[in-house]
């Protein structure tokens, strides 16, 4: 499980404010099935925090598939099955709803017939 170092320790390694920084997750998402909160509440707390310009995740985003339509219900099963990253998404519209966090883009590219596993998703902070 996700133990996310404190913003203190934080003041020391990142970049000072007028430095830009970025966050890239690649594929690194989905094993946290629903247990991503502090991972998600550390991304918001960063990004809200220092200077960091846009966070991008390329993941399957299982909240963006349509369950009514046959394509897309192999993708929620196979998820479901094998319990990886699902509510993320939501809890990030929610947020960004509440105006904690700016999404930017969510958008499904490509993958395989399991998953779309490159769903492109970019948010950044409200500072």
């Amino acid at each position: 499980m996700f133990h996310p170092p404190s913003t203190e320790d934080f003041k020391n390694i990142l970049p000072r404010r007028e430095v830009r920084i970025g966050v890239l997750t690649v594929g690194a998402l989905e094993q946290l099935g629903v247990g991503y909160a502090r991972m998600l509440d550390f991304l918001k707390t960063i990004a809200n925090t220092f200077n960091v310009e846009k966070i991008l995740h390329m993941e399957t985003a299982f909240e963006l598939y349509d369950k009514n339509v046959l394509f897309d219900l192999i993708p929620v099963k196979y998820i479901e099955k094998h319990n990886w990253l699902r509510g993320y998404y939501n809890d990030l519209k929610m947020m960004a709803n509440q105006g904690e966090v700016s999404v930017v883009e969510m958008k499904k590219t490509f993958g395989s017939f399991f998953h779309d596993g490159y769903t492109v998703t970019v948010w950044n902070g409200v500072r």
